[in-house]
């Protein structure tokens, strides 16, 4: 879902980026194309016990990309409150090309898929992990995972989580204790 205060944050990021850009004509040509995918969260509670529908949406990823630049931006903005956006990062490279092309794949992949995968970005941090989360509203469909920073997928990533989120509790429940 997009959110107008996220977008108007990220919109403003880039064009002042853009403005400062060695390409800053390309911001004016029409030809550069900005999307979206919301970013989720998930306690570790419920990831441990295999609860992968109970995330709630913490932001939104925006990725600009234009077909003559070398490289796009990036911007993170977070969820604050219930209408409010706050601008996180914006970075520069490469990251915003792999980002669109990975999303134009996968868009090809389920394009006639009948059970609706919504593409996501399921943020870990408390256990250092994050990837691109195809969900559905079916649990009886299995989610999907396609993580870019330590090569897992699909079951290896959903068993690596858990298997994370289990230890992090653990730990979290022995500094309780001293």
């Amino acid at each position: 879902m997009h959110s107008r205060a996220a977008l108007a944050v990220a919109q403003a990021a880039i064009l002042e980026q853009l403005a400062q850009w060695p390409q800053a004509a390309l911001c004016c040509d029409g030809r550069g194309q900005l999307g979206m995918i919301p970013i989720y969260a998930m306690p570790a509670a419920r990831l441990a016990a295999g609860q992968w529908n109970k995330g709630w949406r913490s932001g939104w990823r925006y990725y600009w990309t234009h077909p003559d630049a070398p490289e796009g931006m990036t911007v993170e903005v977070m969820r604050v409150g219930n209408r409010g956006a706050r601008l996180i990062s914006l970075s520069i490279g490469p990251a915003a090309l792999v980002l669109a092309a990975t999303l134009a794949q996968l868009a090809g992949e389920y394009a006639s898929d009948k059970r609706r995968f919504r593409p996501r970005i399921l943020r870990l941090p408390w256990i250092a992990m994050e990837a691109i989360w195809l969900n559905t509203d079916s649990l009886r469909v299995v989610d999907r995972f396609l993580s870019r920073l330590d090569d897992r997928q699909g079951d290896a990533f959903r068993r690596e989580a858990m298997a994370r989120a289990r230890a992090f509790l653990r730990c979290s429940k022995q500094r309780d204790k001293e």
